[in-house]
């Protein structure tokens, strides 16, 4: 017996072992779910110890976070007492601390007899700390804002606080909004838990249909939904037992575990109806299915899980963590497919004679497409050759862009929240700048550069709320008489500053922070839209190219850091680095492939129909404006580890036939006839299964399931239609027998 294959035969004889071994699995992944942890949070996703993640955590340390703000916006009359009646109840809420509203900010006041003295903010009146915060700029909407201690900053108490808030504004009346991390954060996980609740189960019950309509017969059926119900147990319960987090890739990475599981299974099934029809032994059949088909399933597995290990070279902690368990997801299907069917399909009722002839009648069909094929090829061939130009033409319309709330606007229930935050306030995501001056900052040159840097960062479109110390220090200034914005003297600066030190001093602890050297980070607090990529990342370069004309005069420098800035960074990262695993993963496929083929030539034409549905992908992107952004980019590493799979089997059963028939011709018919059946089924699987994503509430995974869809589609396409001709034309007669 071929040692190669000698596994795939053994398990046939062994199915009380193989089957054990796979139930114990199954039995201690189930024991291991409820341990399950949820982390989504879309602001961990850079690297902990990259140059962005350690100054944003420094200006943590020093100024608190941007996490724990929660914004409940009402419109109307900012003094509304109704604000007041809703503070009242966050006051009286649990994990609730530092209530602000409008008529409850208070301002230094300059009394008759020269006292200074802090009153209550009067209607009509503004203040630098409140517009764009507390009050919107155009005065039609008025906010309470808290901090949400930390012990209750997790889901649980996020919600809590949420739902309690709710039920009170509810009650005053009038139109509210709920905005700030926090309400994101929530946004997040609510997107994860639909996702969760409605796409794994969808992807499931589609293969439990697509099983029956391609094996029609109720025992395979069941066979391969047990089957792939228990990998995706397995790769489960192995991603919970490392102690890893579900996050918002978790229920994408399931769905890929479910539909690919499918492809080994179907080619397994018909393949032994095959050889059942031929031999009438249900053993003898089981084994000689899985001894033909089982070498290509495993390089397909391989390169399927290719395509996902190269996202181990991006430096994103939760994309290297989904690539890992993708992959190892896909090899587990393999394995359990394999230690699992062929032992049951030796044993239960060999398949019912609908069954039989609706596989014998599929395997004609196939072959008259491929005899339709090679007789048309160089029409064919002609016509790939016009599609490949308009691809490229159409590819060149890829733009790159993310915006950040995407996933969380398309929610109705928080989206309109965040819109109007977004719009009405001047952003909801948090920018901030710490200004690092070389000794304490405390003198006239120094705070007017910094207000001169705050001016310009106002100017400047998608920034609509900005405030930094200068700004308080001058509405003091105001109120002790002064004339000027800013207080011109270095005595009249220490002055002022010591009376916010002493009637405001958290506003003074919020904005400048002294190290223990004698140097000092001041604190520019900004909010911007949400404008997508390109946009955001610029306006940071031209806000770093102002900071060196302003701040190095005085020996300053500026940290442009917080989520606004951070995600973005990561997504642009992200697209680069997705583009070279493509690249890797091209090399390693055409290694493998060289491998399995023994030929450089036969390597080329195999890559050739792998490449194109990748380049369609492109021009579906380009003509429908789906931009270039983390998930669209890793479509492509990850398409061309699936698109590859029809491939290898097709090339397997090309070179099986090579060594039995008289003609190029007649091995590809052959190809047509056997793998080419099983390709267009699990095609279909493929594009059905991951059609479940479009069903996502996240646009993000939606787009990822129509682009992986389109990948599929092409991938079978252009095996049928162009790797057939380009084989028959170009592939050498003394590599037949390779």
């Amino acid at each position: 017996m071929n040692q190669k294959t000698a596994f795939f035969s053994w398990v046939v004889k062994h199915p009380f072992a193989t089957v054990t071994v796979v139930c114990l699995a199954v039995g201690l992944s189930i024991v291991l779910l409820p341990r399950a942890s949820f982390d989504p949070s879309p602001e961990r996703i850079y690297p902990p110890d990259s140059d962005s993640a350690l100054n944003s955590a420094g200006h943590r340390d020093r100024f608190g976070g941007d996490d724990d703000l929660m914004i409940v916006l009402r419109e109307g009359d900012p003094f509304d007492e109704a604000l007041e009646t809703v503070a009242k109840a966050a006051e009286e809420t649990d994990g609730i601390t530092a209530v602000t509203t409008p008529a409850r900010f208070e301002v230094a006041h300059s009394e008759s007899d020269g006292s200074i003295v802090n009153r209550p903010l009067k209607a009509g009146e503004t203040h630098p700390l409140l517009t764009g915060n507390l009050i919107s700029p155009s005065g039609n909407a008025g906010a309470i804002t808290f901090r949400i201690q930390p012990e209750h900053n997790d889901h649980n108490g996020r919600s809590k606080i949420y739902a309690t808030l709710k039920e009170a504004t509810q009650t005053v009346g009038g139109t509210w909004h709920f905005a700030g991390v926090p309400m994101i954060r929530l946004g997040y996980i609510q997107t994860m838990r639909s996702d969760w609740i409605t796409i794994v189960p969808i992807s499931v019950m589609l293969a439990s249909i697509f099983f029956w309509f391609t094996f029609r017969d109720w025992r395979q059926a069941l066979l391969g939904v047990l089957t792939i119900t228990a990998a995706t147990l397995i790769s489960c319960g192995i991603f919970v037992a490392t102690g890893s987090p579900l996050n918002l890739f978790t229920a994408v990475f399931l769905t890929i575990v479910v539909v690919v599981g499918t492809s080994d299974l179907v080619h397994l099934v018909h393949r032994y109806s095959d050889h059942h029809r031929r031999l009438g032994d249900q053993t003898m059949a089981a084994a000689a299915a899985a001894e033909e088909v089982g070498r290509a399933c495993l390089w397909t597995s391989m390169t399927t899980a290719l395509g996902f290990v190269v996202l181990l070279t991006t430096t994103i902690p939760q994309v290297r963590q989904f690539g890992w368990f993708t992959a190892m997801g896909v090899l587990i299907t393999f394995v359990v497919t394999f230690l699992v069917a062929p032992p049951i399909l030796a044993r239960i009722k060999p398949p019912a004679m609908g069954a039989q002839n609706h596989t014998h009648h599929g395997s004609h069909r196939m072959a008259r497409m491929g005899t339709w094929v090679l007789a048309h090829k160089r029409g064919l061939l002609a016509g790939w050759v016009v599609l490949t130009i308009l691809f490229i033409v159409a590819a060149f319309g890829v733009k790159t862009d993310l915006r950040i709330l995407e996933d969380v606007v398309s929610m109705d229930e928080f989206g309109s929240d965040l819109q109007f935050m977004d719009t009405h306030m001047g952003g909801v995501l948090p920018l901030e700048i710490a200004v690092v001056l070389p000794d304490e900052g405390s003198n006239p040159e120094t705070m007017q550069a910094i207000i001169g840097f705050t001016d310009w960062m106002r100017q400047q479109p998608g920034i609509g709320y900005a405030l930094a110390l200068p700004d308080v220090i001058s509405q003091a200034w105001g109120q002790l008489g002064g004339q000027t914005r800013l207080p011109p003297s270095q005595p009249a600066l220490a002055q002022t500053l010591l009376t916010l030190e002493l009637t405001q001093p958290q506003t003074i602890e919020t904005f400048r922070f002294i190290e223990t050297d004698g140097t000092s980070h001041s604190r520019i607090v900004a909010r911007v839209q949400d404008i997508g990529s390109i946009p955001t990342m610029t306006l940071v370069e031209g806000i770093r190219h102002q900071a060196k004309l302003v701040l190095d005069p005085i020996g300053a420098h500026a940290i442009v850091t917080g989520m606004a800035y951070l995600i973005q960074e990561v997504n642009l990262t992200l697209v680069r680095q997705f583009s070279e695993s493509f690249g890797l993963a091209l090399a390693i496929i055409a290694m493998i492939t060289l491998m399995g083929t023994r030929s450089i030539r036969r390597t080329v034409l195999v890559l050739i129909p792998n490449i194109m549905p990748l380049l369609m992908v492109l021009a579906v992107m380009g003509v429908t404006s789906i931009t270039l952004k983390p998930s669209t980019a890793m479509v492509m590493s990850i398409g061309l580890g699936i698109a590859v799979d029809d491939t290898i089997h097709f090339i397997n059963a090309y070179q099986r036939a090579a060594k039995h028939t008289a003609s190029r011709d007649d091995a590809l018919i052959h190809a047509y006839a056997t793998a080419g059946r099983s390709m267009f089924d699990t095609s279909v699987m493929f594009a059905v299964g991951f059609s479940a994503l479009i069903l996502s509430v996240s646009p993000q995974n939606r787009e990822f399931g129509l682009l992986t869809v389109c990948v599929v589609a092409g991938a079978v396409i252009c095996d049928l239609f162009l790797l057939g001709p380009l084989l028959s034309w170009l592939d050498k007669t003394d590599d037949l027998t390779a």
